[in-house]
Parts: C-alpha cells; sequence; structure tokens
C-alpha cells in the first residue's frame, strides 16, 4: 500500500484520545503503513493523549481495526482509541445491526470502524448490568483507585441496547469500548467442564495481602500429605497446595455459575460472583462471544472507590 498522506499539506487537523492499558507504561508502539511495529523510543506514541491525524482512517495490512495515521509514517489502530474528535466513541466487537426502537433492524455497523454516540457516561455505585471502569493513578502512574460509570441502556424485546442517538440503537453486547474503556457485566453465566466427569478445582489469588481477596498466613501444614498454606479469603480460612489450589473444594461437571470477573491474561481465570474464588477459564466451556470479552479486572473492583 501507498502512503498517500502528506503531513505538510493544508487539511482539517483531526484529534484521536489515545488510551493507557491496566499494565502498561505511558508510551505505546505505533505501526508503519505495512502495518509493522516501528521500533525505537522515537517511534514511541503517547497514551492518554490527544493526538492529530490526517486524512481517513483506513485498514492497513496486519491490523484487523481501521488506523488513524498521525505523521511521520506513523499509524494507531483503532483498538489503541478512545475517543475521536472530541465525540464519544463505541469500539465493537463484531459487525452490528442498527436497531430502532421497536427493535426492528434498520441498517448495518462494520466493527472495523468506529461507531458514535450521544449519551455521555454517568458517575454510579449501584450495580447496573453495564459498566466501565475508570483507573485513578498516583504520580508514578499506578492505579490508586477505581471508579465505576455506566452508560444508559434500554431494554427492548428482552435485549439490552444503548442508544446511539436519533432513534437508533446498537445491541450492548456488542460493544467492545465506551471511548476506550472495557464494556463490562456485572455477570455471566459459564457451565464447567471437566474430564471423564470429574469436577473442577477452585483457586485462590496470591495478590493482595488482607482478607477479603486472600492474606496468606506463615507456616504450612499436611493434609493426606501434602503440604499446604492457610490463606484467608473472604474472611474464612482455606488450605492452599501447590498452584493456589483450594483442597476440598471443587464444583461439579457441568454445573452452571456466575462470573463477574477475570485475572490478567492470557490464561484467565474467572471469579465466582460473591466470592474471591476462582475457576480456570479452561475449565469453561466455549461461548460463541468470549466471556472475558465483558469482565472486568477482579482487582480494578476491589479498588472501587464509588
Amino acid at each position: 500500500m501507498v502512503d498517500t498522506h502528506n503531513h505538510n499539506v493544508q487539511a482539517a487537523q483531526k484529534t484521536i484520545q489515545t488510551i493507557r492499558y491496566n499494565n502498561s507504561t505511558s508510551e505505546a508502539l505505533a505501526y508503519n503503513k505495512d502495518g509493522k511495529y516501528l521500533t525505537g523510543k522515537n517511534n514511541l506514541i503517547k497514551t492518554d493523549a490527544v493526538l492529530t491525524y490526517y486524512g481517513a482512517p483506513q485498514i492497513i495490512r496486519g491490523q484487523k481495526y481501521a488506523c488513524y495515521y498521525i505523521g511521520n509514517g506513523k499509524y494507531i489502530p483503532l483498538n489503541s482509541i478512545g475517543k475521536i474528535d472530541g465525540k464519544n466513541t463505541f469500539r465493537l466487537l463484531n459487525n452490528s445491526y442498527i436497531y430502532n426502537i421497536s427493535g426492528k433492524k434498520i441498517g448495518k455497523l462494520s466493527y472495523k470502524y468506529p461507531v458514535h454516540f450521544t449519551n455521555n457516561l454517568k458517575k454510579t455505585n449501584q450495580d447496573k448490568k453495564y459498566f466501565v471502569i475508570k483507573s485513578n493513578r498516583n504520580s508514578k502512574g499506578i492505579i490508586s483507585s477505581t471508579q465505576k460509570y455506566y452508560l444508559p441502556y434500554k431494554k427492548i424485546r428482552n435485549s439490552y441496547y444503548y442508544a446511539l442517538g436519533k432513534g437508533k440503537y446498537i445491541n450492548v453486547r456488542n460493544v467492545a469500548t465506551i471511548n476506550g474503556l472495557q464494556n463490562c457485566s456485572n455477570g455471566e453465566k459459564v457451565t464447567v467442564i471437566a474430564t471423564r466427569n470429574q469436577k473442577v478445582p477452585v483457586y485462590v489469588e496470591n495478590t493482595t495481602d488482607d482478607e477479603k481477596a486472600g492474606k496468606w498466613l506463615p507456616g504450612t501444614t499436611k493434609i493426606n500429605g501434602i503440604v499446604t498454606n492457610r490463606v484467608i479469603v473472604d474472611g474464612k480460612t482455606v488450605n492452599v497446595q501447590t498452584g493456589d489450589m483450594v483442597v476440598g473444594q471443587s464444583i461439579p461437571n457441568g454445573t452452571t455459575i456466575t462470573v463477574n470477573a477475570r485475572t490478567f491474561g492470557p490464561q484467565f481465570r474467572y471469579q465466582i460472583k460473591g466470592t474471591h474464588l476462582f475457576i480456570d477459564s479452561s475449565d469453561v466451556k466455549k461461548t460463541k462471544t468470549k466471556v472475558s470479552n465483558y469482565l472486568p479486572y477482579f482487582v480494578d473492583l476491589d479498588n472501587l472507590t464509588n
């Protein structure tokens, strides 16, 4: 593909707001016109910043989403962007229909390009069915707390929809991000699967030191010859063996449970709603749309201040 952009040509300047990933520093990688990472410190782009782009967004080689040219041979893909031109913006999980207030299909949208909407996110401390989480960072860029926001949604014919404006709606389940923030659900039903119709184990996550999420106590003990640690989770003491597996607790094959959060990937564990116990994603029956698409990180839920 030939790069036809000219940074020096007089054109209307438009803006994109780059997003900051949960684990990233304040800089991220850009791509060239062939879809390859640009190496070197000078090719890093600022995240959580407003940048000017030139021309129309376009699909470049190897990229799933439309990319925005910011000059000097650098392109930024849609999945690294929040608001565009200062407008509220959805990124879609897949191609989606547009519906009217009666639930009738009236158009189509491509997941490759942004979709703008007119409503605004609202802060909440309620258990909304769908929501996003914003992170607050300290001077070192470390997340100090999080806050929950939601975009008003409407139930039409047993499904939930976000308004696009002018009487148009999109199914909530087709939205990946809202202004660059993950579109989360307050719970996803999953069915556990186990080899030979046995049971699947449950786990704790050794990431904190409080009696809610997991406080590891000093010393070890033996249960049936297995060395275990004692861990306080949700105010109760459990025995945990190597691999963070809880001794004496498991879930029968075929059981349907609700999960509401996940660990960091790529090998996810899903948090069982109402607890700080987890199941491995490999022990869950696969669904058409990945459960992890709708689940926030459990540490972000624990850090909510509202």
